[in-house]
């Protein structure tokens, strides 16, 4: 999904939007895809909800260890996999984005698995702290699931 959402600047309800997925399979993996354009990553936070409301928190305000501001760097454009290569809440690169690549969310994306695909999914994210903007610019969902048909 492209909603290209404003993030409300310092409001810990958020914005969400949601993707409708009309395939019924049951999940043994799943990604999450995140295309977010924010002045400080260190202030967002991002869930994401199941058909079924499992909820799994995927960025917790990376660099945030509960005292100081978190990371300053801006945007994130991330691949969150339980197989990634490092932990998103630990990247605070250089560059912009500062948070580039895949890796592994902040909770188990395999709290999903077993579950069907087809409903809504709903991420949320919000900004802790007022003084930066952002914007979902995009995100998806990927997944895997066993193959249930009878081999001829």
């Amino acid at each position: 999904d492209s909603p290209g959402l404003a993030i409300p600047d310092g409001d810990p309800v958020g914005t969400t939007s949601i993707l409708t997925i009309t395939e019924d399979v049951v999940i043994t993996d799943l990604n999450v895809n995140l295309d977010i354009s924010h002045t400080w990553v260190g202030d967002v936070t991002t869930t994401i909800t199941s058909p079924t409301g499992t909820v799994v928190t995927i960025v917790d305000r990376p660099g945030y260890t509960g005292t100081g501001f978190g990371c300053s760097g801006d945007d994130i454009l991330a691949t969150l996999d339980d197989a990634g290569t490092g932990a998103v809440e630990t990247q605070c690169g250089a560059g912009v984005p500062t948070i580039d690549g895949t890796f592994t969310p902040n909770n188990p994306l395999a709290a999903f698995n077993g579950e069907s695909t087809m409903g809504d999914w709903i991420i949320t994210i919000s900004d802790a702290v007022a003084g930066d903007s952002g914007t979902l610019n995009a995100w998806g969902i990927t997944y895997s699931y066993a193959n249930t048909n009878t081999d001829v």
